[in-house]
């Protein structure tokens, strides 16, 4: 195998704006959506666009070099894809490691740590899968790093593909003429794959993880690249237009109007996508991906074989190109900041923290862009004296990996949720036969009670949950916290349709409905303040709770049971933010409002009238189980039961199921036996 020490200047590749254009679109919808953009639930897809146009262009690049000079310069190739990804990827990383310092808790400082050296030995997709680290329904303590499980993807593939294909190259003596087949068998095993491990009703994100399910993506972009290669050594290397361009192959790559039809739905398919699905769409893992990977396939052909239509002329516009040419950049180092830019921190949310996310992400991107990155691929590094570069190289890996050591924490995380779309949790258990189904619907309390059911003392139970995490379900346009007024999240809107989606496809034995803590504040309702305990409130949370039932089951399809909200022992110290939004000096208010005796009664008397009125209803008396003294205790049956006056821990979520799910299942041991 040959890798010279030297490479050769590699043969440039005819540069197609539109290519970079498509990418600058597709990680605007990826920022969106995790800006706070929550009806674009389904962008997670457009990751499969990136993994396309990466396998096109790579391969389009390596043919090309092997065309020219009869092989591929190995250590050329990966010298180049370093000086491409690390800048940008270091300084990530300090500054997730300044992140760490500031903010992080001490346990999630330990998993931070292995976080980081994953990420810079480019495994972190399987460190998260193993850990079980949900892309879907993350909350606070979700990793500042999580995005960066598709950068290892990718640089796994930088590392084998080139060996791959320089072996085939010598097999077949530089023949590519069953490449194309032999990737695209590939590519549906992959898919194959892909359906053959995901288990429906279950959290995803192990299959999103998992490189060999997700390289059917790149494998079809690979098969472009050698396609478009072959056609531009068949055909003529210019086309004539209204604007003068160098193509990668002829117009006649295939029938003209066909191509035009195909790269126009395959377009509408990466906008509508995301749209459209979510990640509890079944058919999204048993084909879904291989089709939006198709989809950018044929958008990438369009743009290459008609340079001159209008699609390609449009996705060629400046603002697309620059966007798409610093799409590295831009997805690189947008998820820690937007996890330092949260509601808390800003007192911000809604459209405004969203605009401010969008605005500081771009500004960082294009200015570290200028700065550094483009200065180092241009080889400032190179016209530094020698031995200059590597040991820059190796200082700056080497700091990223001190930071990653030496990061300590002096502060907690907020106790709700982080105003990211990640924050809604839609996940359940495997499903499997014979076992009875119980749905949790609600808030983070909620989501505690699925995060630690004690799974190996109930194996014949299946617990799975739709959470809206430092939401509530009765949540207006605006609240009144601790005397002044705040605008929700809006992750905390579409709930109903997230609950009968979830509840229709999941068919459980009983539906468990338990959200509270955001109800006890004050809210604004056509311009009036509507205070808690009055008859306008009462009425309000009756026909909320009333829907809530009524999705849950299916008006009277399963039965539901309804759990009242216990006695609360917030403090300033355990929690600033009541809900995304609430500023550090609301949080005394807030406080207040949320242990007030009073507003916890008239809450649980409106979910008691609730019940009431409905057969298949009954409630769950969760007062009475946190609170066996009338008040609000950190402990009871020798167990700590919350340590933030609110959130259960694990030893009392254990508890919790002890007592309550004889009743949800209606059996009264722990095995089911």
């Amino acid at each position: 195998m040959s890798t010279p020490a030297a490479p050769p200047e590699r043969r440039k590749i005819a540069y197609r704006p539109a290519v970079d254009g498509v990418r600058g679109i597709g990680v605007t919808v990826v920022l969106l959506y995790h800006a706070g953009v929550s009806w674009l639930q389904g962008a997670f897809l457009n990751i499969d666009m990136f993994f396309v146009t990466s396998g096109f262009l790579i391969t389009a690049v390596l043919l090309a070099e092997h065309r020219r000079y009869g092989t591929i310069s190995l250590l050329g190739f990966w010298a180049n894809r370093a000086r491409r990804l690390l800048p940008a990827l270091l300084g990530m990383v300090a500054l997730v490691a300044l992140y760490a310092w500031l903010w992080a808790d001490p346990t999630t400082l330990r998993k931070l740590r292995i976080d980081m050296l994953s990420t810079l030995t480019f495994w972190s997709n399987w460190r998260f899968a193993t850990e079980e680290q949900s892309y879907f329904a993350v909350g606070d303590q979700v990793s500042p790093l999580l995005h960066t499980w598709s950068l290892s993807i990718e640089e796994q593939f930088y590392l084998v593909w080139p060996v791959l294909l320089l072996l085939w190259l010598r097999w077949r003596k530089g023949s590519t003429r069953w490449l194309p087949t032999v990737l695209m068998v590939l590519a549906v095993a992959s898919a194959v794959y892909m359906a053959a491990i995901y288990e429906p009703f279950s959290d995803p994100s192990s299959v999103y993880y998992n490189s060999f399910a997700r390289a059917q993506a790149l494998l079809i972009g690979c098969t472009l690249g050698v396609l478009v290669v072959r056609a531009a050594e068949r055909g003529p290397k210019q086309q004539q237009g209204p604007r003068r361009v160098v193509a990668l192959g002829p117009v006649d790559l295939t029938a003209r109007s066909g191509i035009w039809v195909l790269g126009v739905l395959g377009f509408l398919a990466l906008l509508g996508l995301p749209l459209l699905v979510t990640e509890t769409s079944q058919w999204v893992f048993r084909g879904g991906f291989f089709v939006a990977s198709l989809a950018a396939f044929a958008m990438g052909w369009h743009v290459v074989a008609l340079p001159d239509s209008a699609l390609t002329r449009a996705l060629s516009w400046r603002p697309f190109v620059a966007t798409g040419r610093r799409t590295y950049g831009l997805y690189v180092w947008h998820w820690p900041l937007f996890l330092i830019l949260d509601s808390e921190r800003t007192g911000l949310s809604g459209v405004p923290l969203m605009v401010l996310r969008m605005a500081s992400v771009f500004a960082l991107a294009f200015a570290y862009d200028t700065y550094v990155e483009r200065p180092i691929r241009r080889g400032a590094l190179s016209r530094l004296r020698p031995g200059a570069a590597p040991l820059i190289t190796g200082t700056a890996f080497g700091t990223a990996c001190l930071l990653t050591l030496t990061s300590t924490a002096n502060a907690q995380p907020p106790v709700f949720g982080t105003g990211l779309p990640g924050s809604i949790s839609t996940v359940t258990g495997p499903m499997r036969p014979g076992q009875d189904k119980v749905l949790v619907l609600g808030d983070s309390v909620a989501f505690t009670l699925w995060k630690y059911f004690p799974q190996q003392d109930y194996p014949d139970l299946s617990v799975g949950s739709s959470t809206q995490l430092g939401c509530g379900i009765a949540t207006p346009q605006e609240l009144q916290i601790g005397g002044s007024r705040t605008t929700p999240s809006p992750q905390c809107d579409g709930w109903e349709s997230r609950w009968s989606a979830l509840v229709d496809q999941v068919s459980p034995d009983r539906s468990v409905v338990l959200s509270g803590s955001a109800e006890l504040f004050d809210r604004w309702v056509d311009g009036r303040l509507v205070r808690v305990g009055t008859p306008e409130w009462t009425a309000l949370m009756e026909r909320t709770f009333g829907r809530a039932v009524d999705i849950a089951g299916r008006r009277g399809a399963n039965p539901v049971s309804l759990v009242n909200i216990p006695c609360y022992g917030r403090t300033v110290a355990s929690g600033d933010a009541a809900m995304p939004g609430v500023s550090p000096e609301q949080a005394e208010g807030a406080a207040r409002e949320q242990n007030d005796p009073a507003r916890q009664q008239a809450l649980n008397t409106a979910l008691q009238r609730v019940a009431a009125t409905r057969p298949w209803v009954t409630m769950l008396d969760m007062r009475g189980f946190l609170c066996p003294q009338g008040s609000y205790v950190d402990r009871a049956y020798g167990v700590q039961l919350r340590t933030d006056g609110v959130h259960l821990t694990p030893d009392a979520v254990g508890l919790w199921w002890q007592r309550f799910a004889p009743t949800l299942v209606g059996r009264t041991d722990r095995t089911g036996e």
